[in-house]
């Protein structure tokens, strides 16, 4: 059959659901019998439960090696689907002989997961076997798997490589030339023993006491000691040991084998990142000024900020990653319709509309909590009255309307709410009354003037800019649920502010008030008024600031360029994976509005391990052709004085199963403004090449042995490829 096309993420969501256990039907001369399906990715085994015959020594098993072919219910013979609902049914074509087994699934949809999902598997397995097999004699000998472990990044010693293939090479057969070979199934032998993680071994062998297996007080003193979980009791460890034990025998007498150890260890329940911290835990009805809020800037652009093109899809892209407040730059268009584009660039134009559809759409499929529109106005009253027109009739009652009156309201307030922030007229104004322009197009002009005098040597003589003033339409106008401020200084914005208004300041003026004024003059700031800060016009390549300096200063909207994915994109990411990747973070005690600026002081001292990782891939843009030399940097992103970075020696020739065993130690002093971010890099003279990363606050870490999956540059996780950590947290006496 042929494999539909499935993501990385969605294959490993199915599979998963295979190693739970599947109910299906086994059809046989034309009869049904119930059975229990469980994959076992480890022994590479297609196991079922529930059959009924009494003197069957073990549970009977599909070896994955042994599949020839999976084919839907149509393809199958006929005769087997009496009475029976074709589309819910597929068949296994086994072995040499091609006998069938035919199975039913309880749906149409479960049955393409199901055939899907073990296509791949066995594809896997057969592609490999084919890939060492040189000759293609059906065999592979010792030579063909040195190589074959050479491209899948793992250059280890003979020696050690020709240990496990004796172990696995069972039937003692030689090819033509006298070399002893391994068949399809000692291959896959031969891979699971490869594949084994003795660092974890180790770590079993020490709460066993001499058995093959964990109890369920053995692993509630494993959770208890070493994972630092204080809530966990022996009926829940019963639970996970049904849950991840493979072994029939073993789930059915409540014990946890090394394999079932090695699934639960990289279950998300024993992830780094606290599961509690995966969903929406923290009060959301404090007013909206007192939120970290995830933030796009120029969201229409794909590319770069001059010549790249604009597109809808951008929209999409930053709102299913969970993006809560989106840019608009509105100018006027042709046959009366309002365009999105940045302005005085080429890049190109999309329509208003179409825009505002798809903000309609997809607003609330990653969080209930509200969007933010910022928009940039530049358009004529007369397309500001189709702009007004467009945005009531798309957004409908999903828009909010705010009382200049009320008071701040809160994210939850807010839920399945869209709101404008945007210049707004005055009270009691007049037909003629215009609002200053905020223009960052323009600004991003002034910028690029001031950097090339700078190189020139001229100083440039500074000028009060008078701000130019636009009309504002009055059904826009009243549209508008965020008001902005134009920002001339703290002073003035701390005496004029409000809490439902918002600032907007530019990278390089930001910065430059980071210099000038203490910590506690900014924090001022964001207290009185929201801030919004955004990338300098400089970067027309759009590259991003670190936002971890604006949030430190309590900041609310940091936007950053969501298609350039560089380290500052990271840490956003990162960072709002709390609170269940909703897009709104409560801030620390001390930097919410009302409250003292005198910062508790909490340090923490972090000690990490790094033990090993699993299955590196060799970078995308190597062009080396070797294995990689891994190498491991932990960095500290938060204050100044929590700011660290420190590495791993490098393992040389090995990214199939690395081992460093080292431990670092950092000081944190202000745990809930920090993020870590692990990367994994192949080490090279010439400068080390991108292997993965993984970005996540302090304050979601778990303690103890714990394991995650990597991300490329485009936040893709890389299954399979993990690292093993100890983690240790512990007041700073």
């Amino acid at each position: 059959m042929a494999t539909p096309e499935k993501s990385k993420e969605s294959l490993e969501a199915d599979l998963k659901e295979l190693e739970k256990g599947i109910v299906m039907n086994k059809v046989k001369h034309g009869n049904q019998y119930e059975r229990i399906y469980v994959l076992d990715r480890d022994k590479m085994v297609l196991r079922y439960e529930g059959s009924t015959k009494v003197f069957r020594k073990k549970t009977p098993e599909i070896a994955l090696h042994n599949i020839i072919e999976i084919r839907l219910g149509e393809n199958s013979h006929t005769k087997r689907f009496r009475n029976l609902n074709k589309e819910q049914c597929f068949s296994i074509v086994v072995g040499a002989r091609h006998n069938l087994v035919t199975l039913m699934s309880p749906n149409e949809n479960l049955r393409d997961i199901h055939t899907s999902s073990l296509t791949n598997l066995f594809t896997w397995i057969r592609d490999a076997f084919l890939s060492a097999d040189k000759n293609s004699d059906g065999e592979v000998d010792f030579d063909e798997l040195v190589k074959l472990l050479k491209s899948l990044n793992a250059r280890m010693k003979k020696k050690y490589i020709l240990q496990i293939f004796n172990e696995a090479n069972t039937n003692k057969t030689a090819n033509r030339y006298g070399k002893q070979t391994l068949d399809s199934e000692e291959f896959v032998k031969f891979y699971h023993l490869l594949t084994r993680r003795s660092e974890l071994e180790e770590l079993f062998k020490r709460y066993v006491r001499g058995k093959s297996y964990l109890s369920s007080g053995d692993l509630l003193k494993f959770l208890k000691q070493q994972q630092k979980e204080k809530t966990v009791t022996e009926d829940m460890c019963k639970e996970w040991i049904k849950k991840f034990e493979p072994d029939p025998c073993f789930k059915q007498q409540i014990r946890l084998s090394l394999l079932g150890f090695q699934l639960f260890l990289a279950s998300p329940e024993q992830s780094i990142f606290n599961p509690a911290c995966l969903q929406v835990y923290q009060d959301m009805k404090q007013p909206m000024i007192n939120y970290f809020i995830n933030s796009s800037h120029n969201t229409y652009l794909l590319e770069d900020q001059l010549h790249g093109p604009s597109s809808v899809e951008a929209y999409i892209r930053a709102l299913q990653k969970g993006c809560r407040c989106v840019e608009l730059d509105c100018w006027d268009g042709d046959d009366d319709e309002p365009v999105i584009y940045h302005g005085h660039t080429l890049t190109s134009k999309i329509q208003l509309d179409k825009v505002l559809i798809a903000i309609k759409e997809y607003s609330f499929k990653t969080s209930p909590y509200p969007v933010i529109l910022s928009i940039e106005n530049h358009c004529s009253l007369t397309q500001q009255k189709v702009m007004a027109h467009q945005i009531k009739t798309i957004l409908g009652n999903n828009l909010y309307i705010h009382d200049d009156n009320a008071p701040c309201p809160s994210p939850h307030d807010l839920m399945n709410k869209i709101l404008l922030k945007g210049k707004k007229l005055p009270p009691l104004s007049t037909d003629n009354d215009g609002v200053s322009d905020e223009d960052e197009a323009e600004e991003m002009e002034e910028e690029k003037k001031k950097a090339e005098a700078s190189r020139e040597g001229i100083e440039m003589p500074k000028e009060e800019k008078i701000p130019k003033k636009v009309k504002l339409e009055k059904s826009l106008n009243e549209l508008i649920g965020i008001r902005s401020q134009r920002f001339t200084s703290i002073e003035h914005a701390v005496d004029n502010g409000d809490p439902f208004k918002m600032t907007s300041i530019g990278e390089m003026k930001m910065c430059n008030l980071l210099e000038e004024n203490i910590v506690e003059d900014n924090r001022k700031l964001t207290k009185a008024i929201m801030v919004r800060t955004y990338p300098a016009g400089l970067r027309t390549d759009s590259s991003n600031y670190t936002p971890v300096m604006m949030w430190n200063v309590g900041c609310q909207v940091v936007a950053l360029n969501y298609q350039t994915e560089d380290t500052p994109m990271q840490l956003l990411l990162g960072k709002f994976l709390d609170n269940g990747g909703c897009g709104y973070l409560l801030k620390p005690s001390y930097l919410l509005s009302g409250k003292p600026e005198v910062e508790p002081s909490q340090p923490k001292l972090l000690a990490i391990k790094v033990i090993s990782a699993y299955q590196l891939p060799k970078p995308s843009e190597s062009f080396k052709g070797e294995v990689i030399d891994p190498i491991v940097k932990i960095e500290i992103h938060g204050m100044d004085e929590d700011k660290a970075e420190k590495k791993t020696r490098v393992i040389r020739n090995n990214g199939f199963n690395p081992r460093w065993d080292e431990d670092f130690e950092f000081r944190i002093d202000h745990p809930d403004l920090c993020i870590l971010r692990f990367t994994v890099k192949d080490y090279d003279l010439g400068g080390d090449d991108f292997i993965g990363y993984f970005t996540i606050p302090f304050n979601c870490m778990q303690e103890g042995y714990r394991q995650f999956n990597l991300n490329n540059k485009k936040n893709e996780v890389i299954y399979k490829s993990m690292l093993l950590l100890h983690i240790d947290i512990k007041p700073v006496s």
